[in-house]
This record gives structure tokens, sequence and C-alpha cells, in this order.
């Protein structure tokens, strides 16, 4: 393996370890900063933003994500109370045309699933799906992003 190869592998090892240090620091609970409801809220400006949000998603999005399928008859507030992760990771991938709305919940994507499978060792259907989505959509190839 050449060796900018494995210095950028350690080098994304050692900033990956770097942040779990830096959230076991910073919190004295069980989990870094608001919770994931409490993020949602903060994030959006109402249910109905987040409900034509969660449409958008089902119509553009989901048809490219067959692994992640929500139920047609599940709202907004039904499938944040179920799967908070997968909501968040619905708004960031709808916030398109606000780049720093989508980083700021990027960000915090990336420490829950940090947090939740480093140091708790989570294991369940909602972190899968975050992660699916979160990962597929980052990596998007071209003809998904024409229309957006």
């Amino acid at each position: 393996m050449p060796w900018g190869l494995r210095r950028n592998s350690t080098v994304c090892l050692l900033r990956t370890f770097l942040i779990c240090q830096q959230i076991l620091i910073k919190t004295d609970t069980d989990s870094p900063g608001p919770t994931t409801a409490a993020f949602i809220d903060q994030t959006i400006d109402s249910d109905s933003e987040g409900e034509t949000l969660l449409q958008a998603f089902r119509k553009d999005i989901e048809p490219l994500f067959p692994f992640v399928l929500t139920l047609p008859s599940m709202t907004f507030v039904d499938l944040k109370e179920q799967k908070p992760l997968l909501v968040l990771v619905i708004l960031m991938v709808g916030c398109r045309y606000d780049q720093v709305r989508q980083t700021a919940i990027a960000r915090k994507i990336r420490e829950i699933i940090s947090y939740d499978l480093l140091m708790r060792g989570e294991q369940n259907l909602d972190l899968l799906q975050c992660l699916l989505v979160y990962v597929n959509w980052s990596v998007r190839p071209p003809s998904i992003t024409k229309g957006y």
C-alpha cells in the first residue's frame, strides 16, 4: 500500500479517536449535547416544514435508496418519535439549498453516530438506516445530483 493511502487512513482514524475523546471529555451525561429530538426541533421551524421535507424525501430520494423505506401513513411527528436518527438524516438530505443548515445537521449526525457506535456500542435499525443514507448521500453519483 502506498504511504499516502496509509497516512490518510491513519489520519482519519486519529481524527475519529480525537472526536470521541472530545465527546467523552465535554459530557457529564450519557449522551453528547442535546437529544436528537431536541436538535430536530432546533433545526426546523415547524413540524409542517419537517412534513414537507419528508414528503420530498419520499418522492425524490427514497426510490434511490431501497434499503430505507418509510410507511406512507407515518407522519413526520410519528417518524420523529420512532426513528429520530433517520429523521435527522432526512432533514440533512432535504436541506440541499441551505448549505449552512445541512452542514450543521451533518456534523451532528457524525457526532451521534460516532458516540452511539464507538462509545456505547449501540446496534439498532434506526442507526443503521441513518448511516446508510448518510454514507450514500455523501458519495452520491452525478446522476442523482443533476436534479438536486
